[in-house]
């Protein structure tokens, strides 16, 4: 029951920061205008990006923390990661800063009042790869314990926190970004403070910082592999965005990039449940982890299974509200098999989980990389010769080879097969329905919503934890209900 609590805690805070992205873009862009709002969405996106430079402390401690049962060696660890990781934080954020010196400077296009503007806030960018870095170190130690409750409440507060202070920045100061940079900056180290707070607090750890040699060797092992690979998954993951405008013209990418971008957001559900299964696989006994595994694996794909047949369904009339009719129009053959990338994505992440859970990183991290080169020839080949549906069905393709490959790594390809192809199936049917069916008669909606309860019902039935979860969440609104009653 913990663990189905935890989920839920963590659910709510990736929901809530999504919830206040989605709230300040309108916001942002009205006051900053196009070209000083997409240099600080670069901005912002690059300070996560490259985040690699704390080397996977972050992964590394959760990992650590979680598998040791020794308070006294967790807080060892503990202040030992948070050094390494301040010392590779601030190198971090000179090499960036003087990167950046020469991107904002020459490289990227804008008007030169916006250049000015943008070299002012290079200490700042430099700041935030500090934070980050202690950041994930913080949160990294909350995971390890399973302290989700706090995790997601300092994330939360500090993500309001981050997201306000730059809205009031260009509303009541400047619209300038060297206003609006430093504000988030600002924002970002709120947050830092809270998971700081939460994170010493959980552990009782003693004020003074202790530094332990032992501990460094097994940190940046196991953090250098996982660092390798978030490296690999950042290309694998965004790349096809800028091949598609490379190959098919800046407007194929405005096609490709609003529904994948859209899409590929929900399998922040799945992950969410990931992190919480995470520490319970890393003290595991070797026959507890099979088990575990498979628990998760019927979860996530559960979830993941029932976002994408919705997503089939939903996504041409979602985008044709949020943009219009016509470019849903345009995104409708493709955008219907890019819906199930939620699926095959999340998959993909279980088998990566239960291997860096079980202290192998560096299978992971060595395939990620691995596939960068084969997965960009073959995006750039069909993309060139079958469009945009063909660039869909390459992601399809990376999502189900890395859930195979990884699977037999792990062990588990047998127990995950089966599971996989009945999920598989069903996302096929709803795929054909949406294609064949009219999309207003009342045949074809009554259609859609049968297939939709199916899969709902097929995901209930072959999760326990599913269930588990379904019975809590009544008994709370029970419970609810009649304390307002009384």
């Amino acid at each position: 029951m913990k663990l189905l609590r935890n989920a839920v805690y963590n659910i709510g805070g990736y929901a809530a920061a999504m919830l206040l992205s989605l709230v300040s873009v309108p916001v942002m862009l009205s006051y900053m205008g196009e070209a000083r709002y997409g240099i600080m969405v670069l901005i912002g996106l690059l300070s996560g990006f490259l985040v690699f430079f704390d080397f996977g402390l972050g992964q590394a401690i959760r990992y650590e923390i979680a598998r040791r049962a020794s308070h006294q060696e967790q807080v060892e660890i503990f202040w030992t990661a948070t050094i390494l990781s301040a010392a590779l934080g601030i190198a971090g954020g000179v090499v960036v800063g003087l990167l950046c010196d020469i991107w904002l400077g020459s490289v990227v296009e804008m008007p030169e009042q916006v250049r000015i503007e943008a070299i002012q806030t290079l200490p700042w960018i430099g700041t935030m790869i500090l934070i980050a870095t202690l950041s994930g170190v913080f949160s990294g130690s909350l995971i390890g314990q399973e302290k989700f409750a706090s995790l997601n409440v300092g994330q939360t507060i500090g993500n309001i926190i981050a997201t306000l202070l730059p809205i009031l920045a260009v509303i009541f100061i400047s619209p300038s970004l060297a206003y609006a940079v430093p504000a988030m900056a600002l924002g970002r180290l709120v947050s830092l403070a809270i998971l700081a707070v939460m994170a010493v607090a959980s552990l009782g750890a003693a004020a003074r910082p202790s530094w332990h040699r032992a501990y460094i060797r097994p940190l940046l092992s196991y953090g250098g592999w996982t660092s390798a690979g978030s490296f690999g998954r950042q290309i694998l993951g965004y790349v096809d965005r800028f091949l598609v405008g490379s190959v098919l013209g800046a407007a194929a990418a405005a096609l490709y990039s609003v529904p994948v971008n859209l899409l590929q957001r929900g399998i922040m559900v799945p992950r969410a449940i990931l992190e919480v299964v995470f520490p319970r696989i890393a003290k595991a006994r070797p026959e507890e982890v099979e088990e575990l595994g498979i628990r998760a694996l019927r979860t996530n794909i559960g979830i993941a299974t029932v976002m994408s047949v919705v997503a089939v369904f939903a996504v041409v009339p979602v985008v044709s509200v949020w943009i219009d009719p016509d470019f849903a129009s345009r995104i409708a053959g493709f955008g219907h098999l890019a819906a199930i990338s939620i699926l095959t994505l999340a998959a993909s992440k279980v088998p990566s989980m239960v291997l860096r859970a079980t202290g192998r990183p560096r299978i992971t991290a060595t395939l990620l990389v691995a596939e960068v080169i084969p997965f960009l020839a073959i995006f750039y080949f069909v993309a060139d010769r079958f469009g945009l549906a063909g660039a869909v069905l390459v992601v399809l393709a990376r999502g189900l080879a890395d859930f195979a490959l990884l699977s037999w790594f792990a062990s588990l390809l047998g127990k995950f097969t089966p599971v996989m192809l009945q999920a598989l199936a069903l996302c096929a049917v709803a795929y054909y329905a949406e294609r064949g069916l009219e999309p207003d008669s009342i045949f074809g909606i009554t259609m859609r919503l049968l297939i939709i309860v199916l899969t709902v019902a097929w995901a209930i039935w072959q999760s326990q934890d599913l269930r588990q979860l379904i019975v809590m969440l009544i008994e709370r609104i029970r419970s609810a209900v009649l304390v307002k009653s009384v």
